[in-house]
């Protein structure tokens, strides 16, 4: 009977220590539950929806040539070399410019005045732009 009770205080010792791991790996799995709860799962799946994005990008990349990719590569290189000064003076001499044009208007309406004044100074004349020129001073003391 000495080694029955024996063997019930090894069985027992077993079942307390394994009882004290099953605790232990409760606490350890609410840890982990605890966390996985506190997961952001909308940011989570917004990265998930992000790589299958990279992934179907990358997928129609594959048909770009690389010749394509170094053409653009040089022409991008080829901006950078860009006087922006330089880009930036002729941008305001083209805004003179176009002022520059928009007095035309006034200098075609300022031409069209003195066309008119000139036939009116050949009316004074008769047919000789001579007389109008002798009678003008005539105008002026008649007035």
């Amino acid at each position: 009977m000495a080694d029955l009770d024996r063997l019930e205080v090894q069985v027992e010792a077993s079942a307390a220590k394994a009882n004290a791991e099953l605790n232990k790996l409760v606490n350890k799995l609410d840890k982990v539950a605890s966390s996985l709860s506190s997961i952001n799962s909308s940011g989570l799946i917004g990265f998930a929806n992000g790589i299958e994005k990279l992934g179907k990008s990358m997928q129609t990349m594959n048909a770009v040539k690389t010749s394509d990719f170094s053409r653009l590569a040089r022409n991008i290189q080829k901006l950078s070399t860009l006087n922006t000064a330089g880009l930036s003076t002729a941008s305001s001499a083209f805004i003179l410019f176009g002022k520059s044009l928009a007095s035309f208007g006034a200098a075609s309406k300022s031409a069209e005045n003195i066309a008119v004044m000139v036939k009116n100074i050949s009316k004074l004349g008769g047919k000789s732009v001579h007389n109008a020129i002798d009678n003008m001073p005539r105008l002026a003391t008649a007035l």
